[in-house]
């Protein structure tokens, strides 16, 4: 009897501790004044990388707030909402840290890939090179994006900037 007497309390003790344990846990993870808002940047207050070259001035800006530029004007289809345009690009985040690079083909209008990198990609012509920079409502918002390591690649809120060739363009597949 003084054996289960004496358990409860070290049972409890246990729970305490552990219940305690979280609460502190999740403190630290919310900070003092709990859960952090994420603050997207803003293209035209942002001081990007010099290595990356921007002048917004010498840009388009389109109405949802994608800028570019064309480094080369492409002379053969051009990728419009339906098409399906394989594409060469590296991505960079504002402090000229590369985030990928690669090639892939999509369908323009099918959300495949952030509506920001149609929104300036839309026109672009094949063998044409584009620089866009697209804000974060039209990248990732609010979400950051981690590699197959768990390491945070894109930060939530970040800017995204690209520099797309169009390797070509053609009819959505059945199309």
């Amino acid at each position: 009897m003084d054996q289960s007497v004496t358990r409860r309390p070290a049972r409890r003790n246990a729970l305490g501790a552990t219940l305690a344990m979280v609460t502190l846990v999740a403190a630290a993870a919310c900070g003092e004044d709990g859960p952090t808002e994420v603050q997207f940047q803003v293209i035209e207050e942002t001081d990007f990388a010099p290595s990356l070259g921007i002048d917004l001035a010498s840009m388009t800006l389109t109405s949802t707030g994608v800028y570019w530029k064309d480094i080369t004007v492409g002379t053969g289809d051009a990728a419009t909402f339906g098409t399906r345009p394989f594409v060469s690009y590296t991505g960079w985040l504002a402090d000229g840290s590369r985030f990928d690079t690669g090639s892939f083909n999509f369908l323009m209008g099918n959300n495949q890939v952030v509506g920001g990198f149609e929104d300036g990609l839309l026109n672009a012509r094949v063998g044409g090179t584009r620089f866009m920079i697209v804000p974060p409502n039209r990248g990732y918002g609010g979400r950051e994006i981690r590699d197959g390591f768990g390491n945070v690649v894109i930060p939530a809120g970040s800017i995204l900037v690209f520099e797309v060739t169009v390797d070509s363009v053609g009819p959505a597949v059945g199309g």
